[in-house]
């Protein structure tokens, strides 16, 4: 071990001028190596970006469109290094009107093969074109275009309610314009029929509700002729009221006959002042059931089986007495 570290001892510098010498050869054999290393050619991927021309005229775009492409180049070192720090940039200019066409329901396909088109790549990125292998991973760049057309939506408001006012209620709200044209693509507008407002978020409201707000475009539509809708929303205090309902029998024979006691309940509900003026006793319908005697309970439960647009519901009493005999 000693005779080895003896050795490599032997091998470097013992003074100052030798170092300088050293470090001198190895600087200049370093340089030699890179120039060497970076005038050879090898191959790398690189990014080219796309320029896409000459779109179809009265036509929307309804897909992605690609930014760029990574091809695989053979270049000396040097080049691929100014690539790397952006210094040298490929630009791909791509003529639509010389691509090729499939046509497939509502919609037109642009279809370019970068695997096909390995001249205008080289020409593009100025390098040659590493044989042997794919051109790019991206076998296939596609544009999807749709005919341009009108359509009329119906507007709708977008809210959502997070916190509601106590003993308030929110009437249906009423858009102008209730129908807005748009321009889109065929494909997409023909399975659209309502636009919508940008999300409103509601709390505590207590007075009526009256607002311009701004409609969102719609996957495929790209333009608007009206671009906001007004909004009126009504807000009512809920009013508290009652009436008395007379009980009915269901399935009850006709050969007996009964006495409820008592004959009516008092039924509470709330409703909005607007409202409580049109509801009458007619518009509910209580009743006991037949099957809850021959079950030979003491007292029948009342259930309402019909009774309009209310809240809050209360049956007094919830069940009632009964007497049972026979016609003859």
């Amino acid at each position: 071990m000693a005779k080895i570290q003896n050795i490599f001892k032997g091998l470097l510098p013992t003074n100052k001028k030798q170092w300088k010498v050293f470090l001198a050869c190895l600087g200049v054999s370093t340089i030699l190596w890179s120039l060497l290393r970076f005038s050879e050619e090898r191959g790398e991927s690189v990014d080219v970006k796309l320029n896409f021309i000459n779109y179809p005229e009265n036509e929307i775009l309804v897909s992605k469109v690609p930014k760029s492409i990574s091809v695989t180049i053979q270049a000396r070192g040097f080049e691929l290094i100014s690539r790397s720090f952006g210094f040298r940039t490929s630009n791909l200019e791509i003529d639509l009107a010389k691509t090729k066409v499939i046509t497939k329901k509502d919609e037109k396909h642009y279809i370019w093969l970068p695997n096909q088109n390995s001249i205008q790549i080289a020409q593009a990125v100025g390098s040659k074109i590493k044989s042997g292998e794919a051109l790019s991973k991206i076998d296939t760049i596609r544009l999807i275009f749709s005919e341009r057309v009108e359509k009329k939506l119906i507007t709708s408001f977008n809210y959502k309610i997070n916190k509601a006012r106590e003993h308030f209620v929110l009437k249906q709200p009423k858009i102008r314009p209730n129908q807005v044209t748009v321009r889109g693509a065929k494909s997409k507008l023909k399975n659209i029929d309502s636009i919508f407002t940008e999300l409103v978020e509601l709390e505590l409201l207590d007075s009526d509700l009256h607002q311009a707000y701004k409609l969102e475009l719609p996957d495929g539509v790209d333009s608007l002729y009206t671009d906001s809708v007004s909004v009126f929303m009504g807000v009512e205090a809920l009013k508290e009221s009652d009436l008395m309902i007379p009980i009915s029998i269901m399935n009850a024979p006709d050969s007996l006959e009964f006495k409820l006691f008592p004959n009516q309940v008092k039924v509470t509900f709330t409703c909005v002042q607007s409202d409580l003026e049109n509801i009458k006793n007619t518009d509910f319908r209580a009743s006991v059931h037949f099957e809850d005697i021959k079950a030979s309970f003491k007292r029948l439960n009342v259930t309402l089986n019909k009774f309009p647009k209310v809240k809050n519901i209360r049956i007094e009493p919830a069940s009632v007495e009964y007497i049972i005999k026979s016609k003859d």
